[in-house]
């Protein structure tokens, strides 16, 4: 694999041609391509990508919605079941979390 990647690139460019996920990946590359990485740029890509606005598909909204629902649905029959307390709190915020992971997931992808 021969990548150029040389101080002016743009760190969308070098994230888009080693596509990028981890620093481990970054260092899994390098080593096996024998090239230097200017690390600075790898993260700025990370960043650009992570912290940008996605476009977002019908056919990703749509999963999104029954995500909420689905969710919506368990986060219900968790209050129903549960008494009041620090653990269905807990599990509301974990449900919660899981929801927003589970979007980002397919709105990044």
């Amino acid at each position: 694999m021969t990548i150029n990647i040389i101080e002016g690139n743009k760190a969308s460019d070098i994230y888009l041609k080693l596509n990028l996920k981890s620093r481990q990946k970054v260092e899994e590359i390098a080593s096996a391509s024998r090239i230097n990485i200017n690390y600075q740029l790898v993260f700025k890509a990370y960043i650009e990508e992570r912290f940008s606005e996605n476009e977002i598909t019908k056919e990703s909204q749509d999963k999104c919605s029954l995500i909420r629902n689905k969710c919506k649905e368990l986060a219900c029959f968790l209050v129903d079941t549960i008494p009041d307390s620090r653990e269905l709190s807990t599990a509301l915020t974990s449900l919660e979390t899981t929801m927003f992971f589970a979007e980002a997931g397919i709105q990044r992808s």
